[in-house]
């Protein structure tokens, strides 16, 4: 057994050698076949190098090097593809479709399986070149970076003026703006108004203007109508003061919706057809998305944007005067009131943890909003007693929340 495995080791490091060797020989006879060019190049743009690099997938150029060591890029013919202004250049080879399945946190902070579909791409260059200072709060200090762009082997430029990138298999996430953050919930980037998601060859998916992107779903095994969310990505952009979520098919990008939603996600029906359903907002059930319908009016009236906004004293003022005859105002005063309430409850129980203390009930009994959780039961329970059913299910939920948190 021993014998057989040196024999394998062996073997392998002969096929290296030569393959290594062959390499650097191919290397050598580019540059001797090429010399006159090579020296016309070297004269020409006054470099202080041309040398032929040869890429793993056999695709060969000329690498020049120039004044305070500036890197560009000549095509087999000589043609400048990337000028000599750079100061860092990578190549990426194609790259097959897959899937990347990755352990992330979730939305409650446990480590769970992810996944995400990516398709295929082709070769193209990774560009570093200029700089810009940028302060770094933990440290006070000044940090000089890179700007990065994408170049196709044809000197076509995809995209620039990129101050982050960050690889992810079959992916970039870039940014023109912030530095890039990874949020614990899944595969989620957010960096300020200023992230997008490009091919691995730099083809450009989502420009970066999205506050957020998100990649895949969590895995799970078990419930087959996740496989089409596993090639959804979803991405959020703010408008105003108003945050809309869109997604984008990862191996079919015509397959879309535009931004304009609280929540999308992709589904799968029982013939295969993979479709998108949205919420108009937070509150509403999910609708089948439909490429020819009308999706402009988000919100039914004032009220459900100031809801939607967090302005939950605004909502239930609008909802208790100029819409008290909405058949849902009801609903959204009781709604707003329990926010309102969740957030008195999480406050006290973060200032009771910290006295060691396990009784709420004191601190509650001396909070002016303890009238809330009444005003709350009272609204949604006048609610479910009218005949409009819309938000029956969100109503119900509200309601047992409140029994859980409502101090005795």
């Amino acid at each position: 057994m021993k014998r057989c495995l040196l024999k394998i080791i062996i073997a392998a490091s002969c096929i290296f050698s030569f393959t290594n060797g062959r390499a650097q020989e191919n290397t050598e006879q580019i540059e001797k076949k090429y010399q006159i060019l090579i020296q016309s190049l070297k004269n020409q743009f006054s470099l202080k190098q041309a040398e032929v690099k040869i890429e793993a997938d056999g695709f060969w150029y000329f690498l020049l090097i120039g004044k305070n060591d500036l890197l560009g890029v000549a095509d087999q013919q000589g043609k400048i593809i990337i000028p000599t202004e750079n100061t860092k250049i990578d190549y990426h080879t194609a790259e097959a479709a897959g899937i990347n399945l990755f352990l992330a946190k979730d939305i409650k902070d446990k480590y769970k399986e992810f996944l995400y579909h990516y398709p295929k791409s082709e070769p193209a260059f990774h560009v570093q070149y200029g700089s810009f200072t940028e302060s770094d709060k933990d440290t006070i200090s000044l940090n000089v970076r890179p700007y990065h762009k994408f170049i196709q082997k044809t000197g076509q430029v995809s995209i620039d003026s990129l101050k982050y990138v960050k690889k992810v298999p079959g992916f970039w996430i870039v940014s023109q703006n912030k530095e890039i953050q990874q949020n614990n919930y899944g595969c989620t980037y957010s960096g300020s108004g200023g992230i997008g998601l490009l091919k691995t060859d730099g083809t450009v998916v989502l420009p970066p203007i999205n506050q957020s992107i998100s990649l895949g779903y969590l895995y799970q095994t078990d419930t087959p109508k996740n496989k089409a969310r596993y090639k959804q990505c979803t991405f959020q952009r703010l408008n105003k003061e108003e945050v809309s979520t869109g997604g984008i098919n990862l191996m079919d990008n015509q397959n879309s919706v535009p931004c304009m939603f609280n929540t999308v996600r992709m589904e799968e029906d029982s013939v295969g057809i993979i479709y998108w359903k949205v919420k108009r907002t937070k509150e509403r059930d999910y609708e089948r998305y439909h490429t020819d319908s009308s999706y402009t009016i988000r919100y039914q009236d004032k009220g459900e944007k100031l809801y939607e906004e967090y302005k939950y004293k605004e909502a239930i003022s609008f909802y208790s005067n100029e819409g008290k005859e909405l058949p849902w105002a009801k609903f959204y005063i009781g709604a707003s009131y329990y926010y309102i309430c969740l957030k008195q409850y999480i406050s006290s129980k973060s200032l009771m943890s910290t006295l060691h203390n396990t009784s709420h009930k004191v601190y509650y009994n001396n909070i002016p909003y303890i009238k809330d959780f009444s005003k709350a039961q009272k609204a949604l329970k006048e609610y479910l007693e009218t005949r409009d059913n819309r938000f029956t299910s969100s109503a119900k939920k509200y309601l047992e929340n409140i029994k859980k948190i409502q101090p005795q």
